[in-house]
């Protein structure tokens, strides 16, 4: 079992996480990149859900709580404030489930999911 856990954790912080840190952040219009295809090739102005930015959120936070890496944190925060800033519904409060690439809404129905 400890040869299983080393497995997972090493594919965590050798592929999984540096992953997301290289092709996910989006360096041009904030946030995360909505779409990576199988290829590695990004579309600028896909939108950006709010699921992929929760579970970033989470993912990072958590791994920053077990391995304190800043980098971590950093990701981690850079989710929260994305999500506050673009997902969450000021005028009737509640999160949009999806929004362009500036950070607009596309759909302004709410879903329980989100």
């Amino acid at each position: 079992m400890r040869d299983l856990r080393q497995r997972v954790q090493t594919e965590l912080r050798t592929n999984i996480l540096p992953f997301w840190l290289k092709h996910a952040v989006d360096e041009q219009y904030g946030g995360f990149r909505g779409q990576i295809a199988n290829d590695l090739t990004v579309d600028p102005q896909a939108s950006k859900g709010l699921i992929l930015n929760a579970r970033i959120l989470w993912t990072f936070s958590k791994a920053f709580s077990v391995y304190g890496e800043e980098i971590y944190r950093q990701t981690a925060r850079r989710a929260y404030d994305y999500i506050a800033q673009h997902f969450w519904d000021n005028e009737f409060e509640g999160v949009f489930c999806l929004v362009d690439y500036l950070g607009h809404p596309v759909d302004t129905k709410k879903r329980v999911y989100g």
